[in-house]
C-alpha cells in the first residue's frame, strides 16, 4: 500500500488530494515512508484510553490537513536514530495518555480531549517532555490562575496553543496583567481576577510582555488612567497592534473632536474595523450631523439598517450602503496609486550593441 492508497483509508478524499497537490502540501507527505504515517497514527489511538475508542476518521483528517503537520510528519519521517526515533514515539504516547488524564486532575470525569487538543495544535506531538509540560501547563491554569478543572479542560480545548508557550512566560505574562489590575475578582472577592479574562480569553497567556506594555502606554498616552478598568472590558486589545491598528483609530477620533472621556465610556470602539468607523462618521458628516452629537456606541454598534434609520433618519440602508462601497473603492484607489511603481526590467543589450 503507497501513501495516497492509506491517506485514502483515512477519509482523505481525492478532492482534498489534488488540492495539497496543486500548493505542493502533498510532497509533505509522499516524502515519508507509509509506514511512518501508520505508526504515527497507531501510536496516538493506541495511547486513548479503551472508552475513547479509535480516532474518528474526519479528526485525522483534520490534523493531516493542518498547516502545522508537515512539521510532525518531518519530525518522524527524517529521523536516522532508531533510538531517538523510538524516543519521540514514545515522548508522543506519554502526551496522548497525559492529555486523557487531564494533567494532575483527581476530579471524576475532568478530561482534555486529546483529538481536540491534536486537530488545533499537532506541534504538541512533538513537544520535547510533553506529558510533563501538558501537566505544568493544566497546574499554571488551576492553581495560579485559579481556574476550575473543567474550566481548565475548556480553555485548553479551545486554545492548545498554550501548550507550546514556556510555563515562565505564562508567569510572566499573568503577572504583567495582575500587575496592571486586569480583571474581576466576582462578587464574592475570591475568584482571581484574571480568572474570568482567561476563562473567555485564553489566547491572551501566549501575548508577550513587550506587547502588552506597547498597548498600556499607548492607551496611557491617550490619556487613559484606569488601564486595567478599560483592558478588562475588552481584553483582546491587549494583542492589538498600536503602530496600525490602535494609532490610526484614535487619531480619527482625535480628528472628530471625540473626546479620551467619550472613548473611556466605550472602550470596544477599538474593536470595530477602521473602515466602518471612517464610513459611518464620514456618512453623519455628509448629512450635517456633528460627530460629537451621539456617544460613539450609537453610531458603531448597530446594523447598517439601525444606523441609517436612527441616526440618519432614512427608511432604509441602501443610501448608506452604496456611500461606504464608494469609500472603500475610493480607497483602495487612493493606496494603489500611492504605492511605489514596480522596477521595471532593463531590457538586456543587444549582442555587439554599445
Amino acid at each position: 500500500m503507497d501513501t495516497i492508497d492509506y491517506l485514502s483509508t483515512l477519509s482523505v478524499t481525492p478532492r482534498w488530494l489534488r488540492a495539497a497537490a496543486n500548493r505542493r502540501a502533498l510532497s509533505n507527505f509522499l516524502s515519508v515512508k507509509v509506514s511512518t504515517l501508520k505508526k504515527l497514527v497507531s501510536t496516538i489511538s493506541e495511547s486513548l484510553p479503551p472508552e475513547a475508542g479509535f480516532m474518528p476518521p474526519e479528526i485525522i483528517t483534520r490534523i493531516l490537513k493542518h498547516p502545522d503537520f508537515p512539521e510532525v510528519l518531518n519530525k518522524f519521517g527524517t529521523a536516522t536514530d532508531p533510538t531517538a526515533l523510538e524516543s519521540s514515539y514514545s515522548n508522543l504516547a506519554s502526551t496522548v495518555a497525559s492529555l486523557c488524564a487531564g494533567g494532575t486532575t483527581t476530579e471524576e470525569g475532568v478530561r482534555i480531549s486529546p483529538v481536540m487538543v491534536m486537530g488545533t495544535y499537532p506541534k504538541i506531538m512533538v513537544l520535547e517532555n510533553g506529558a510533563a509540560k501538558v501537566t505544568a501547563t493544566v497546574q499554571f491554569l488551576n492553581e495560579v490562575i485559579g481556574l476550575p478543572m473543567r474550566d481548565v479542560s475548556m480553555c485548553l480545548e479551545r486554545h492548545p496553543a498554550l501548550f507550546g508557550v514556556k510555563i515562565t512566560d505564562l508567569k510572566r505574562g499573568a503577572a504583567y496583567m495582575t500587575e496592571i489590575e486586569i480583571g474581576d475578582a466576582g462578587p464574592d472577592g475570591e475568584e482571581n481576577p484574571l480568572a474570568k479574562v482567561v476563562r473567555a480569553f485564553p489566547h491572551l497567556l501566549t501575548l508577550r510582555v513587550p506587547q502588552m506594555a506597547k498597548v498600556v502606554n499607548f492607551l496611557r498616552s491617550i490619556g487613559v488612567v484606569n488601564v486595567g478598568r478599560f483592558v478588562t472590558r475588552v481584553p483582546p486589545i491587549l494583542g492589538s497592534d498600536v503602530d496600525h491598528d490602535l494609532l490610526p483609530k484614535w487619531e480619527e477620533l482625535d480628528r472628530l473632536g471625540i473626546t479620551t472621556y467619550n472613548l473611556v465610556r466605550f472602550p470596544a470602539y477599538f474593536s470595530y474595523p477602521l473602515p466602518r468607523i471612517l464610513s459611518r462618521y464620514s456618512y453623519l458628516d455628509s448629512k450635517g450631523i456633528p460627530a460629537t452629537s451621539r456617544p460613539l456606541d450609537e453610531v458603531l454598534r448597530g446594523s447598517d439598517l439601525d444606523f441609517a434609520r436612527e441616526l440618519c433618519g432614512e427608511e432604509t440602508e441602501g443610501s448608506f450602503v452604496e456611500f461606504a462601497k464608494r469609500m472603500e473603492k475610493e480607497g483602495k484607489e487612493a493606496a494603489e496609486s500611492a504605492a511605489p511603481p514596480t522596477p521595471q526590467a532593463v531590457p538586456a543589450a543587444a549582442p555587439g550593441g554599445e
